[in-house]
């Protein structure tokens, strides 16, 4: 009878073993101390040794204190751990306290040393949302967005997490006008039009399905309105679109002011405040066409002759000597130590100094007035005595020039060759007849 006892004993012993050996990959009826028993329900595990496998997960944490370790913390918190073929395990719960486990942190606090825990999974569906932005009907950008979904609950897409599909829906309303939203799938049937969607209050899809949902807008348009302004109300009225440039637009006025240029717009009709032209247009606009006098070069200089070393330039314009701002040579500044001013009415004397340090060739001088006003020549330098006749000046919009009776370098000096030549033909004639007459 001992020898039977002890073999029991001792094949109870290896029963034992082989069954704490064995217990986590079997279903047990409830766990123990120590033991956590996570359900399998309908779903297949999919995390390592659990590849596969429908059946539930018995863990024996006594080594652990009852705590699960980090590995099967990591697992159990997957969503991806546990499926079935339209769900995935989004979470764990307690049988007998009803308390949800969703995060690493969350089952890290589960402990079973005071007894055994069972816990069921929380189902949710995935639930594609797909978010298009269509502008002025062509579609300008599509976004896909996943928004999981526990098994039971309405469709809600919220703030913080589902951030992308949020985002996706609200648009610039300093550049779009929004027309309305369609929408569909969400169990709505049809297409659905929406004048207005707000999916964090109340949203009226339905549970498990996916949704498309499209955001139709308009880009803004705006009217640029542009006074010619040239003592009347004549203007005309462009149509632009959102985020447009003047720069882009290239606008000239639709009329012309006699004896005067366009030199811009202003934002006022003073034209004190010139238009950025770079600024993108973000609303109706009214700008102001700026006219500046073209100013007339006179006769009375010397810049229709060509300019020798040691010359001065002198140069007429017909702008008032008050009014007048700076010059200008070939588009560089003049400083005015360089020329002297005198009235009649603007008479401006470029020093040689200056002038010969400029190049032989043609050169361009400007008068600038404060009023924007510009009168502008064309004078010719040339190297050592090689002068020619060169009548180049004009005025902006005028061909006033020097006086063309006014005598030219080459011709004097033919001139003055003629006159003696013909002094002494006449004196040699006169010697001949006096000759003649004495005999």
């Amino acid at each position: 009878m001992k020898k039977v006892l002890s073999k029991l004993t001792g094949l109870s012993i290896v029963l034992a073993m082989v069954f704490n050996l064995f217990m986590p990959m079997m279903v047990s009826a409830a766990p123990t101390v120590n033991q956590f028993l996570f359900k399998a329900d309908s779903g297949t595990w999919t995390d390592g040794e659990k590849r596969d496998k429908s059946e539930d997960w018995l863990i024996d944490a006594g080594r652990q204190a009852g705590k699960l370790t980090e590995e099967q913390v990591k697992i159990l918190a997957d969503s991806e751990c546990l499926k079935t073929s339209d769900c995935i395990c989004i979470g764990w719960q307690n049988t007998s306290t009803s308390d949800i486990y969703k995060t690493q942190d969350d089952l890290r606090k589960l402990s079973a040393s005071s007894g055994g825990i069972e816990l069921d999974p929380i189902w949710g569906k995935v639930i594609n949302i797909k978010v298009k932005r269509v502008i002025d009907d062509n579609r300008e950008s599509e976004n896909d967005f996943q928004h999981t979904l526990k098994k039971g609950d309405s469709f809600y897409i919220k703030k913080d997490t589902v951030r992308g599909a949020w985002d996706a829906l609200q648009f610039d309303n300093n550049k779009y006008t929004l027309t309305n939203y369609t929408a569909t799938g969400g169990g709505l049937g049809r297409e659905t039009t929406f004048n207005t969607l707000n999916l964090l209050e109340n949203n009226p899809f339905g549970n498990d399905q996916d949704v498309t949902i499209k955001v139709n807008l308009k880009i803004k348009k705006f009217t640029v309105t542009c006074y010619n302004n040239i003592g009347d109300s004549s203007k005309k009225e462009v149509a632009v679109t959102y985020g447009d440039k003047l720069a882009d637009l290239k606008l000239e006025p639709e009329v012309t002011k006699p004896e005067h240029k366009f030199a811009g717009w202003y934002t006022d009709a003073d034209c004190k405040n010139e238009c950025d032209l770079n600024a993108p247009i973000t609303d109706n606009m009214t700008i102001y066409a700026k006219w500046v006098k073209i100013y007339k070069i006179l006769p009375g200089g010397n810049n229709n002759i060509d300019i020798q070393k040691g010359m001065d330039l002198v140069v007429r314009a017909d702008g008032e000597l008050t009014n007048f701002s700076k010059l200008y040579v070939d588009d560089n500044l003049v400083d005015p130590s360089n020329y002297t001013l005198a009235k009649g009415s603007t008479i401006v004397t470029l020093k040689a100094s200056y002038l010969d340090t400029l190049p032989p060739g043609e050169h361009t001088i400007k008068f600038v007035y404060t009023d924007g006003g510009e009168a502008v020549t064309k004078f010719k330098t040339v190297a050592g005595d090689d002068a020619s006749v060169s009548d180049t000046s004009s005025g902006s919009g005028s061909s006033g020039s020097g006086s063309s009776g006014s005598p030219k370098t080459g011709d004097a000096g033919i001139a003055m060759w003629g006159i003696l030549l013909s002094v002494s033909l006449v004196g040699a004639a006169a010697s001949i007849r006096c000759f003649r007459k004495a005999k």
